[in-house]
């Protein structure tokens, strides 16, 4: 593998250098990205995997997410940025992505770094899927490594919850009766019934099958990258962007944005959690300048390191710098309620929240479930269009995906992520910054519900004729 530059910071080293990134398109993919061009503007290229889709061709793909309001800072420092970005071709479900020879040998002889952030996030994902998607992935991730003659480091993108089943989680990868190189070599064996059947045997200590597929992946590449120079990064739950570019910054439903959205809405009023543990929510932008470092200590200070180097990126209670899942819910609510979604005038959010199941069902069933049918039935009534009913389910089932991690409490350790921050110049450790101690949670989450507000739910940011919203500036 080729050395790098040992005493450059982390924008100087990627001066001249070209990464190859999966899941670009994807919520931290396009956070990385953008945090690359703006930070590290001396970059060559980011050469970015793009599942070609009917009648949207990659180039397509890639003006659509240039156009992003994510991008509107480094438009206006580099209007010509997008030049800087190569989509490639290819399938993570495949083997070597089904790159074509011409796309492959391109990342081979240019590219010096990979992050490998690429994934199916479902947790209801049929497990031969998931397997294609979360373990075949890594395996072509490092058949790609083995050929790349210029390569550096390549971070993996993985999740806080692999080995879910423990409470405390240290920065190491737990051994396993599992072996994820005899299921790749099943799937083209078996059908997805005998897959499903194999996962609800094999998962049995996990909470989905999302969790699963990514503990796999882990112990892959704890078995083959002994001798390249490969990272773990391991993320809790990612919410809005804290600081970068812009606060509030959200792009999807997912986690606990669904939860947020709800409750906006006033379509959820009551929860199955334990109110007194960490909500272990952690900013995209916190995630994407993490990875980036990583990458940079990776590649230059591998002497210092063990492959793979384990990192975990999270507010666990060991920090105690974390909000509780009660205080999360307050100062959600209050925000909310000062915000004002579109429907705030009817009924002001609120949300119970108990561990008793039979409690939860009953409240849920008056104050979700029932007024649903009643507004279906009005909507029938009155010759207008249905809804409510198909809304609450759907609401129901992403609170229920959450409710694992909402009613256990976890302890993350973060040696290593310390001996990164502590390698870090003090240029850097403020340009790609990514202590937790520092967040202002009331802001943080408050600059979030004005983010859902203005980017999800194209609401005008107003709360009176004569008071405008604006995201708060966290610097």
């Amino acid at each position: 593998m080729a050395d790098a530059n040992k005493d450059n910071g982390i924008s100087e080293f990627f001066y001249g250098k070209s990464l190859f990134l999966t899941g670009g398109t994807g919520f931290v993919g396009k956070q990385i990205i953008e945090k690359l061009l703006r930070s590290c503007s001396d970059i060559n290229h980011i050469y970015i995997l793009i599942r070609s889709k009917r009648n949207k061709n990659i180039n397509d793909r890639i003006n659509h997410l240039c156009s992003l309001p994510l991008f509107d800072k480094i438009r206006s420092l580099n209007p010509n940025f997008q030049s800087k970005l190569i989509p490639i071709i290819g399938d993570l479900t495949k083997v070597n992505f089904d790159l074509s020879c011409e796309d492959e040998q391109l990342i081979i002889n240019n590219c010096h770094m990979i992050i490998h952030s690429g994934a199916s996030i479902r947790f209801n994902e049929p497990f031969k899927e998931a397997i294609k998607s979360n373990v075949l992935s890594v395996q072509s991730i490092i058949n790609l490594c083995r050929k790349m003659k210029q390569l550096q480091s390549c971070v993996h993108i993985s999740t806080a919850y692999v080995h879910c089943y423990r409470t405390d989680i240290e920065e190491i990868i737990y051994p396993t009766n599992e072996n994820p190189q005899l299921i790749l070599e099943a799937l083209e064996n078996l059908d997805g019934k005998l897959f499903d059947h194999l996962a609800l045997k094999s998962a049995k200590n996990y909470p989905n099958i999302y969790t699963y597929t990514k503990s796999l992946s882990e112990y892959l590449i704890f078995q083959q990258t002994k001798d390249l120079p490969f990272a773990i990064i391991r993320p809790s739950i990612i919410g809005a962007t804290w600081k970068e570019p812009i606060p509030g910054w959200i792009d999807n439903y997912s986690g606990t944005t669904s939860i947020l959205t709800s409750l906006g809405k006033c379509l959820l009023r009551s929860g199955q959690a334990n109110s007194h543990i960490d909500h272990p929510l952690i900013p995209v932008d916190i995630v994407a300048n993490m990875t980036i470092a990583i990458g940079w200590i990776t590649a230059t200070k591998n002497n210092l390191l063990s492959n793979p180097m384990v990192y975990n990126c999270s507010t666990g209670s060991n920090y105690k710098t974390c909000v509780s899942f009660s205080d999360y819910v307050e100062i959600v609510i209050r925000e909310q309620k000062s915000i004002g979604f579109e429907n705030y005038r009817i009924i002001q959010p609120n949300l119970y929240l108990t561990t008793t199941t039979p409690f939860y069902y009953i409240r849920r069933f008056f104050e979700e479930i029932l007024p649903a049918y009643l507004i279906d039935f009005f909507c029938l009534l009155t010759f207008r269009k249905t809804g409510m009913v198909k809304l609450n389910k759907k609401i129901s089932n992403a609170v229920a995906t959450l409710n694992y991690f909402a009613s256990n409490q976890w302890i993350f350790s973060n040696h290593n992520s310390q001996f990164l921050l502590n390698q870090m110049t003090d240029f850097d450790k403020q340009e790609f910054h990514f202590d937790v101690k520092d967040i202002n949670w009331t802001l943080y989450l408050r600059n979030y519900c004005i983010g859902v507000k203005k980017y999800l739910l194209k609401e005008p940011l107003y709360q009176s004729k004569k008071s405008k919203l604006t995201l708060t500036k966290t610097m």
